[in-house]
């Protein structure tokens, strides 16, 4: 069958996004370290603590095993009840939501 052929004033669509959800994780200054880690790591939030909405860590599965909401401290220490494996450390940042891997060793 031919391709159907649409006057190009029928179709009206707008692609977008939130300006609130533009902060690109390159901007916001947060560190994990050590990575990876074999007892505990840190995490260092260098913005804006007001802005900080919760640090969440889940693990391949994507359940959530450790979780701080809303974080009071620029420096946190986390990780010593995970078990071996590879985590995503999630970071609410006003209405963006940042991650970041994090590997537990031993």
């Amino acid at each position: 069958p031919a391709p159907a052929i649409i006057p190009e004033d029928s179709i009206d669509i707008t692609v977008g996004m939130d300006p609130d959800l533009s902060v690109k994780e390159d901007k916001v200054s947060w560190t994990l370290f050590p990575n990876p880690f074999i007892e505990e790591y840190q995490i260092e939030i260098q913005e804006d603590l007001d802005k900080v909405g919760y640090i969440q860590v889940v693990n391949v599965l994507g359940s959530e095993v450790e979780a701080i909401s809303p974080p009071t401290s620029r420096r946190l220490t986390l990780g010593r009840k995970l078990s071996p494996g590879i985590y995503t450390v999630k970071l609410s940042y006003g209405k963006a939501l940042l991650h970041k891997k994090i590997v537990k060793v031993q």
